[in-house]
Order: structure tokens, then C-alpha cells, then sequence
């Protein structure tokens, strides 16, 4: 609600609860990525959805995780997105 982030470091051993954890904190309206060059953007969707759930939060947060592509495309994720889909 009117803060800006242009930059957050997040040390952690699970990426995913830790961007969960400081979205539920900051209580952030989209988590924006950049392409993994390891998983889909599914893929990052899917685990990203898994460490939302294990986060406890206000059920009325709503937050888009939004994945940028290095060829420019945006790809973004209301809700988790099941493996294969």
C-alpha cells in the first residue's frame, strides 16, 4: 500500500518461502521474477503457489506472481498452477 521496492535480497534456503514470507509482510499486490533457467515459469508458479499455502496470511491478500522472460514475454499467476498444466 504505496511502498516500492526496486530491489529485495532475500538470503534463504527455500527461495520460494522466503518471497512468500516478505510478500505476506510487505503485504505486496504482485512478486515479479525473472526467468529461471532451471524451471518453467509453471514450474516457478506451481512452487511458488506450494510455499504461499504453507505462509500464513490473511486469505483476503491476493498476490500475482508475475515471471519476465528474457525475450521479453510476462507471464503472470493468480492462483498455483499444478505440474503438467
Amino acid at each position: 500500500n504505496g511502498r516500492t521496492v526496486k530491489l529485495l535480497v532475500l538470503p534463504a534456503t527455500n527461495i520460494f518461502d522466503a518471497v512468500a514470507q516478505a510478500a505476506v509482510r510487505l503485504r505486496v499486490s504482485d512478486v515479479v521474477v525473472g526467468e529461471s533457467a532451471n524451471l518453467s515459469a509453471e514450474d516457478q508458479a506451481h512452487l511458488m503457489g506450494e510455499a504461499w499455502d504453507r505462509t500464513p496470511h490473511d486469505r483476503a491478500l491476493t498476490t500475482r506472481f508475475v515471471v519476465l522472460s528474457a525475450n521479453g514475454s510476462v507471464r503472470r499467476f493468480t492462483r498455483p498452477v499444478a505440474r503438467g498444466h
